[in-house]
C-alpha cells in the first residue's frame, strides 16, 4: 500500500511542477512580448531658441538629446538631463535642426526624429485704426532685425507697403488710401543673416476705411449768422457737426444729420452766431453704421454784413439812379463810380432810404457816356467800422432811351426770377425799383411777356405747393388773387397739366392719414377745398373707405397725450367715445369699433385721473364718486383698478388730510372723527388717524375745556362723561385736560 502511495505522490509532484513551469513560462513570454512606448518629441520656436518637450518614460533615469543638421548623419549629443524639457539657444536663423530624444533606463528607447526651422517669431497684438484715407498699424516688438508690412484689396494679391528696418519701430501709417473701402494687412518679422533675410510667419488683420472727408463751406452769411453747406459721402449713415468759439477750445456737437437731410447730395445748416465779426470754428465728419468716423473737415466762419447788391441802375441823359437791396443791420451804403471797369473808383456818396427803397441818384453826368458803379454797406460798432464785400459792378450808359431800355431789362429780369401777372410785375417795378407807373407799364408792354404762360406756370407751382391736392375752383381763386385776368385764368385751367380727379383723391388720402369721419371729410373737401359735392360723393363711393378704421386712427391720435404719465387728466372710455361722436363726427358704430380695438388700459387712465385730484385728499369712496360722475365718466371697476395700480394708501391720505384740517382750530377727537367720516373714510382709516396723527390730544382736550366749559354749570363727573362719550377723548386726555385747564377742579 505504501508503495502505491509513494508512486501517487511522485506523479502528483511531477504534474504540479509541470503545471507551475508552464504558467510561469507563459508569463515570461507575455512579458517579453510587451513594448515600451517611445518618447513623443515636440519642438516650439522662439526666435533663435528652440524649446524641446517630450513624454516621461517609465523607469527612465535620464534623457539624452541628439541634434543633427540634416537628420541623417552628424548626430551629436548636446545634453543629458533628467528634465522633460530642454532649451536649445543661439541657433542660426534660416537653418533647420533635427532632434531625437533617447530615454535611458533598464533599456534605451529613442523618439522619432523631429525638425524645426529657426525663423523669427510671429508678430503679435496687431491693431488697426483708420480714418478716411489712412490706416494706422501698431504691433508688439519682436527681437529681430525688422518687419515687412503688406496690403491687399482681396486677401489674395498682396503689395508691399513698407520694409521697416528697426525692430523698435512699432507703428506705421499707411496713407493715400481710398475712403469707405476694405483693406487686408499682413505683417511678418525678418532677421538678416549673411545679408539675407529670414522671414517669420505672417499675422493677418483687416479693416475698413471710414467715409470720405466731407466738404464743408460757407454758402451764405449775414449779420446774424451763417449757412453752411455739406456734401454727402458714400457709406455714411450720419454726419456730426461741431462748433466752438475757440480754435483749440472745446467743440460741442450741434447737429447729427442723416442721409434723409440731404437733397441732391447737399445739406444746409443755418447757424445763429451771437457775436458778429467774431471767428467761430466748425468741424464735421461722416460716420458709417459701425460708428467708424472719417477725417474732420475744418472751417472758420463769421457772421458779418452780407455782400451788397445793386438791384438796378436807372440812367437818363444826365443821371443814374442806383437802387440797392437792403442789407440786414447795415447803417448805410457807400456808392462808388468809375469810367473804367477795373480801376479808378471813387466814393460819390451814400444811399438814402426813399419810399422804403435804398436809392442814390448820381447827377450832372455826360450824355452817351458809359459809367461803372459798385456799392458796399457798413456798420459802426463802437469806434470801429465794418464793411461788407463790394457788390458786383453795374455797367450803365446814359442816353435818352436808356431809362426805358433799363426798365425793359428789369422787367424781363424780374419775370425770369418770379412768376407774376402783369399787374404784379408793374407793381414790383414801381415799388422795388422806383420806376414811375407809366414807365413800368410801357416797359412791361415792350418786354413782350406771355402772361398766359405765367398763369400756367403759377398754376403748376400752386399745385405742387399744395401737395397736388388743389381743386379747380381753389386754383381759379388763387390765380385771380395774383392779378391774372379772366382770360389768363381760363387759359391756365385749360392748359396746366393738373388732373383734378387725381388731385381730389390725393386730398382724400392726405386727410385719411390722421383719421377723419366721412362727415368732416366731406365738409373739408367741399367748404374749404372747393370741390363739388357731386364729385366728392362719387369718388368716396368708388374708394369705399373704411371709416371704422378711420375712427380708430382718430382715437389713437386723440389719446396720444392721455397715454403718457404727463397727462393732466386721464380720459375714460365713455368720454373718448363721446369725443369721437360729438367732435370728430363719427357714427356710434364706428366709435364703438375704435373703442373696442384700441390698445388702451382704461384702468390706467383712471389712475391718471386720480393723480389729477389726489391733492384734494379724498377717501376711496369720494374718489370713486368723483371719477364716476358725468364729467369723468369712469366706471367704478376702472377707478378701483386704477387705485390698486397706484397702490394708494388711504390711511396716509386721511392722515395728510387731517393735518391741514386741524390747523388753527380748537377741535375734539370727535370733530376729527366726524370730519373724516363725512369724507367717507372707513372706520379703520379713521382709527388709524386718531392713533397715528401725532396730535397732542391732551392739550387739545385742555383747550376744548377752556373754550366750552369754564362758564358751564357741570360737575366734574358729568364733564368727564361728556368729554368721553360725546367728544371721544380718552381717560388720559380728560385727566390731563382737567389738570391743565382753569376749570374748577371741585
Amino acid at each position: 500500500m505504501m508503495k502505491y502511495l509513494k508512486l501517487f505522490f511522485i506523479i502528483g509532484f511531477i504534474f504540479s511542477f509541470e503545471l507551475f513551469f508552464k504558467v510561469n513560462a507563459e508569463e515570461i513570454i507575455l512579458e517579453s512580448k510587451q513594448t515600451i512606448k517611445s518618447p513623443t518629441l515636440s519642438i516650439n520656436g522662439n526666435n533663435n531658441t528652440l524649446i524641446l518637450t517630450y513624454d516621461k518614460i517609465e523607469n527612465a533615469t535620464k534623457y539624452n538629446i541628439y541634434r543633427s543638421n540634416d537628420g541623417k548623419k552628424g548626430w551629436k549629443k548636446i545634453v543629458s538631463t533628467s528634465l522633460l524639457t530642454y532649451t536649445d539657444k543661439k541657433l542660426i536663423y534660416g537653418s533647420t535642426y533635427y532632434y531625437k530624444v533617447e530615454a535611458v533606463g533598464s533599456s534605451k528607447i529613442t523618439s522619432k526624429i523631429e525638425s524645426k526651422k529657426v525663423i523669427p517669431n510671429k508678430v503679435s497684438n496687431i491693431k488697426l485704426k483708420s480714418n478716411s484715407t489712412e490706416v494706422t498699424i501698431t504691433y508688439n516688438k519682436t527681437n529681430n532685425t525688422g518687419y515687412v508690412i503688406e496690403r491687399s484689396l482681396d486677401n489674395t494679391n498682396w503689395t508691399k507697403v513698407i520694409t521697416i528696418k528697426k525692430n523698435s519701430t512699432l507703428k506705421h501709417v499707411d496713407k493715400k488710401l481710398k475712403s469707405n473701402k476694405k483693406y487686408y494687412y499682413r505683417i511678418r518679422a525678418y532677421q538678416t543673416v549673411n545679408k539675407k533675410k529670414v522671414y517669420g510667419p505672417y499675422s493677418y488683420e483687416e479693416i475698413k476705411t471710414a467715409p470720405a472727408k466731407v466738404k464743408l463751406e460757407v454758402i451764405d452769411y449775414n449779420y446774424e449768422g451763417v449757412s453752411l453747406g455739406l456734401n454727402s459721402v458714400s457709406g455714411a449713415n450720419k454726419y456730426e457737426v461741431y462748433m466752438s468759439n475757440k480754435k483749440d477750445g472745446k467743440y460741442n456737437l450741434e447737429y447729427e444729420l442723416t442721409p434723409d437731410h440731404f437733397k441732391d447730395n447737399k445739406a444746409i445748416i443755418n447757424y445763429y452766431l451771437e457775436k458778429p465779426y467774431t471767428n467761430y470754428y466748425f468741424k464735421v465728419r461722416a460716420c458709417n453704421k459701425d460708428n467708424l468716423c472719417g477725417t474732420y473737415s475744418l472751417l472758420t466762419a463769421q457772421a458779418k454784413l452780407s455782400k451788397s447788391k445793386i438791384l438796378t441802375a436807372k440812367p437818363t441823359t444826365s443821371s443814374v439812379t442806383i437802387i440797392a437791396e437792403d442789407t440786414l443791420m447795415a447803417d448805410s451804403f457807400e456808392v462808388y463810380r468809375s469810367t473804367k471797369k477795373s480801376s479808378g473808383y471813387k466814393k460819390i456818396g451814400n444811399t438814402k432810404l426813399v419810399k422804403y427803397r435804398l436809392e442814390y441818384t448820381d447827377k450832372n453826368l455826360k450824355n452817351n457816356k458809359t459809367y461803372y458803379y459798385k456799392i458796399r454797406s457798413y456798420i459802426k460798432i463802437g469806434k470801429k467800422t465794418y464793411y461788407s464785400s463790394y457788390s458786383s459792378i453795374k455797367k450803365v450808359k446814359t442816353s435818352s432811351s436808356a431809362l426805358l431800355n433799363q426798365a425793359i431789362s428789369d422787367a424781363k429780369k424780374v419775370n425770369n426770377g418770379m412768376i407774376l401777372s402783369k399787374t404784379y410785375l408793374i407793381n414790383e417795378l414801381v415799388n422795388s425799383f422806383g420806376y414811375k407807373k407809366a414807365d413800368a407799364e410801357k416797359a412791361v408792354k415792350e418786354a413782350n411777356i406771355n402772361f398766359k404762360t405765367n398763369a400756367v406756370k403759377y398754376a403748376d407751382l400752386i399745385y405742387q405747393a399744395n401737395d397736388k391736392t388743389i381743386s379747380k375752383e381753389s386754383l381759379k381763386e388763387d390765380l385771380k388773387g395774383m392779378g391774372f385776368t379772366d382770360n389768363e385764368v381760363e387759359y391756365a385751367l385749360s392748359n396746366s397739366k393738373i388732373n383734378y380727379q387725381d388731385s381730389l383723391i390725393n386730398a382724400i388720402y392726405n386727410e385719411l392719414k390722421y383719421g377723419i369721419s366721412k362727415e368732416n371729410l366731406i365738409e373739408d373737401l367741399v367748404n374749404y377745398r372747393k370741390y363739388s359735392k357731386e364729385e366728392v360723393d362719387k369718388i368716396l363711393l368708388e374708394l369705399d373707405i373704411d371709416f371704422k378704421s378711420q375712427a380708430l386712427i382718430a382715437l389713437e391720435d386723440n389719446m396720444e397725450y392721455y397715454l403718457s404719465d404727463e397727462a393732466e387728466r386721464g380720459m375714460s372710455k365713455i368720454n373718448a367715445k363721446n369725443n369721437l361722436i360729438n367732435q370728430n363726427k363719427f357714427t356710434e358704430e364706428e366709435s364703438d369699433y375704435a373703442i373696442n380695438n384700441i390698445q388702451i388700459n382704461w384702468n390706467h387712465q383712471a389712475s391718471l385721473a386720480y393723480k389729477n385730484i389726489s391733492y384734494l385728499g379724498y377717501s376711496k369712496q369720494k374718489v370713486i364718486e368723483a371719477l364716476t360722475d358725468s364729467y369723468d365718466n369712469f366706471t367704478e371697476e376702472e377707478v378701483i383698478a386704477g387705485l390698486e395700480e397706484l397702490n394708494v394708501d388711504f390711511k396716509k391720505v386721511a392722515l395728510d388730510n387731517i393735518k391741514n384740517y386741524i390747523k388753527n382750530k380748537d377741535l375734539s377727537r370727535k370733530d376729527i372723527n366726524d370730519y373724516l367720516y363725512n369724507l367717507k373714510f372707513t372706520k379703520e382709516e379713521i382709527e388709524f388717524v386718531l392713533s397715528n396723527s401725532q396730535i397732542d390730544y391732551n392739550n387739545m382736550c385742555a383747550k376744548f375745556i377752556e373754550k366750552n366749559y369754564l362758564d358751564k354749570d357741570i360737575s366734574l363727573e358729568e364733564l368727564k362723561n361728556e368729554l368721553k362719550n360725546s367728544y371721544m377723548f380718552t381717560d388720559e386726555n380728560i385727566q390731563y385736560g382737567i389738570n391743565n385747564s382753569s376749570i374748577n377742579k371741585e
